[in-house]
């Protein structure tokens, strides 16, 4: 009799298929026979042992491996290897998903970190420091010392906080301990000096002042890197102010400061004006009437912000050119390029017909000068023919500083002002060798002007000689062909000379003295007065001897009346005596002065002087010095 291998079931003699498992019947088969019922069950047993013991390696490799995975994910080495690595690259993403907070109300996320991730991309050397404080940290959690132990809880209490991430324990995963890094919040106080200030962190707002000089604690942050933003919303513009902070100290709190650099800003303008005076800002009218109230805000004051100022004037519309707004003052003028431009070319006019009213003793010629100024230059004319044989003329060029334009307004009389530096050529026949002897001058003028409604045009009021300014915006207008401008009280004949100095009622001559000293002593006092009166030294340089003591005094007399606005004139001047000696003259005078200060007033004076003189290069009396005559 033979069984089947594989269940035990009795077979045939002749079969080769065990008709309940299907096995296949082996020839060692049939020769196999059992003794009886308890070989049979010995056969079953070994089978289900065989499961059985399959079923338990299967089962131990299974628990080897949960246990392998769980110590591996709950490793403290493993997870300080994963976080130093995000940390190098800057992988926002992966340290957010490793990084934890004991506060609640700090949620970490990819955003809020970002300014973490900033921290130790600029300052890549804190790395090193913080991973080798978590792995400190984690060799004492994973000790096999009792917590208890005083000295090793101490160490640990020591390690803890002493960076910006600390390493914890986080429960048990299964029987294994899990472990978590976490940062502690940083908090940050924040001041700023306007009501309404809209305060943000990272572009979100946290908070706003409900009062100036406003301060409040924000947070929860993660420590790192945060934007600090105050934003403030006026009649006029959108200001903010922003600031980049480190907050890193999560035991102290950070206090911060977002000023808001804006004031009330006031402008100057020329007093008197009426009707409206809009204020532009940045090119925008922002609806302030300046005339109304001058004062307006509040304004960034840091120079980002322009203004500038339209109205309505006699000469027509005038938008003022813009000016930064950098103090809480803006002084602005009432000047247009097209009020530039009309005052240059006015100055330009006066000029040639200055030159053509003081040669030709005709009035007329000014077309663009107040009825006061026409009546100095017909005096100044006469003065010229009184000492001149001749005089010419030709303005070459002239230079205006286009910035020094201002206007302003009294009593109702509109006046501006501008600065110019004027070339020209002189021929003067008191000094001149011959008839082609031009002196080039250049001569620095203030030109007053003054707007007239009735002509509708300015006229130039006065033009006042001074000397080193600075043009801070010089523009040159050059004369393409300058005309020569000839005197022509005398006639054509050049050489031809006014009548005597002794006859003209102001120099008298009491002591008999030579024509020739009467004339050069004249034409010294009266190029000492214009030289006073225009700020010229030249005018009288040629009458003095040079490198003399008087010389010297004298130039420094022009420019000194001069700076205070004095002007002089002769009432009388008479030559009572004189004294000759070779080529050294003496001569004595008594001197009328008309005296008249800066500040309209005058005053009339007596003066006794001793002129002392010599033979110049030339042959002609040269002064050299000057003394109180006591006789």
């Amino acid at each position: 009799m033979k069984f089947c291998r594989e269940c035990g079931n009795q077979l045939k003699e002749e079969a080769l298929f065990c008709k309940e498992c299907g096995n296949k019947v082996s020839l060692s088969e049939e020769k196999e026979t059992v003794s009886g019922p308890l070989d049979k069950q010995r056969k079953l047993m070994s089978k289900k042992s065989k499961i059985w013991i399959a079923s338990s390696v299967v089962v131990a490799i299974l628990l080897l491996g949960a246990f392998k995975v769980g110590e591996a994910l709950t490793s403290e080495a493993r997870l300080i290897d994963k976080f130093e690595t995000a940390l190098v690259n800057h992988d926002a993403e992966s340290v957010s998903k490793l990084l934890d907070s004991n506060d609640k109300k700090l949620k970490i996320s990819e955003k809020n970190i970002a300014g973490f991730i900033k921290l130790f991309k600029e300052q890549p050397d804190l790395i090193p420091g913080t991973i080798k404080l978590l792995k400190s940290q984690a060799r004492i959690l994973t000790s096999d010392t009792s917590p208890a132990d005083g000295d090793m809880q101490g160490l640990l209490e020591d390690l803890v906080g002493t960076g910006l991430v600390n390493l914890e324990e986080d429960g048990k995963f299964l029987f294994f301990d899990k472990y978590k890094i976490t940062v502690d919040p940083v908090y940050v106080e924040i001041g700023t000096n306007y009501k309404d200030t809209v305060l943000l962190v990272d572009g979100k707002e946290v908070g706003k002042s409900d009062k100036p000089e406003y301060k409040s604690t924000f947070g929860p942050f993660v420590p790192g890197y945060h934007k600090l933003e105050g934003k403030l919303k006026t009649d006029f513009v959108d200001l903010v102010a922003k600031e980049e902070v480190l907050l890193d100290d999560t035991y102290q709190l950070e206090r911060k400061y977002i000023e808001i650099e804006a004031d009330d800003v006031r402008v100057s303008l020329p007093s008197g004006l009426k009707g409206e005076v809009k204020l532009l800002i940045n090119g925008k009218d922002v609806g302030v009437n300046l005339a109304e109230s001058n004062t307006f805000g509040p304004v960034l004051v840091d120079g980002s912000m322009k203004l500038s100022v339209e109205t309505d004037l006699p000469w027509g519309k005038v938008k003022t050119r813009e000016v930064p707004i950098e103090s809480d003052e803006v002084k602005v003028k009432l000047v247009s390029n097209e009020l530039t431009t009309e005052i240059t070319e006015t100055i330009q006019t006066y000029i040639s017909e200055y030159y053509a009213a003081v040669t030709t003793l005709d009035e007329s010629n000014l077309t663009v000068a107040t009825a006061e100024r026409k009546a100095e230059i017909m005096d100044q004319a006469k003065s010229y023919k009184r000492n001149e044989g001749t005089v010419k003329f030709q303005h070459v060029s002239s230079k205006m500083d286009l910035d020094s334009v201002e206007t302003h307004v009294t009593d109702g009389i509109w006046q501006a002002y501008i600065v110019s530096e004027n070339t020209s050529k002189e021929w003067f026949n008191s000094i001149a060798k011959d008839s082609n002897d031009y002196r080039d001058a250049v001569d620095q003028k203030y030109y007053y002007l003054e707007y007239n409604p009735t002509e509708k045009k300015w006229l130039v009021d006065e033009d006042k000689s001074t000397s080193g300014k600075h043009l801070t915006n010089p523009k040159e207008f050059v004369v393409k062909e300058p005309k020569e401008y000839v005197s022509n009280w005398v006639g054509s004949d050049t050489t031809e000379v006014v009548a005597s100095p002794s006859s003209n009622g102001v120099f008298t001559n009491s002591g008999n003295v030579p024509d020739g000293i009467m004339k050069e002593t004249e034409n010294y006092a009266m190029g000492l007065v214009e030289a006073i009166n225009n700020n010229n030294f030249s005018l009288v340089e040629p009458y003095l001897m040079k490198n003399s003591n008087l010389y010297e005094s004298q130039k420094e007399l022009v420019s000194k009346l001069s700076s205070k606005g004095i002007k002089e004139s002769y009432v009388s001047f008479d030559i009572y005596d004189y004294w000759a000696d070779g080529g050294d003259v003496v001569v004595y005078t008594t001197e009328k002065v008309k005296i008249t200060y800066g500040d309209g007033t005058s005053e009339t004076k007596n003066f006794k002087w001793r002129y002392f003189g010599g033979l110049g290069d030339n042959g002609d009396l040269k002064f050299t010095e000057i003394k109180e005559a006591n006789d």
